[in-house]
């Protein structure tokens, strides 16, 4: 089993991709995984938002088991992203046009920077970089 991990900038806060965006274009890079002639490997895919327990559709609290699960995923996010047997895809590109046509809360801002001024961004790509070129882990 290959695990390949997304790293892609949110598109609003409670949703990253509310126009399927980023999942169409994911939906390519996968297909060309899958009709690669030498390609005989199962790929599982790792997106945090649906990986992890999210807030509800209308901002509900996560409950408190949901809480502490999300807690703990959160301390060892990195190694999805930093794993050498992990590969690591980045979808580094807001839609064209961002931030028009997008829902934002009530006197919230569009993030706007772009992936590698992003926190969460910028500490995937980071991981999986520095974890390949130092050589952190063994294999």
């Amino acid at each position: 089993l290959r695990i390949l991990s997304i790293s892609h900038p949110w598109q609003q806060p409670d949703n990253p991709d509310p126009k399927s965006i980023n999942l169409r274009l994911l939906a390519r890079v996968l297909r060309s995984f899958i009709g690669y002639p030498e390609s005989t490997q199962t790929f599982a895919v790792f997106l945090d938002f649906l990986s992890l327990f999210q807030k509800g559709p209308n901002g509900e609290e996560r409950t408190e088991a949901e809480a502490a699960l999300f807690k703990l995923a959160l301390s060892d996010m990195m190694a999805w992203y930093a794993h050498h047997k992990l590969f690591t895809l980045k979808l580094t590109q807001l839609p064209p046009g961002y931030p028009a046509g997008f829902s934002f809360p009530s006197g919230m801002q569009p993030n706007t920077a772009g992936y590698s001024e992003r926190g969460w961004c910028f500490c995937e790509s980071s991981s999986a970089t520095c974890a390949r070129t130092l050589g952190w882990f063994s294999t």
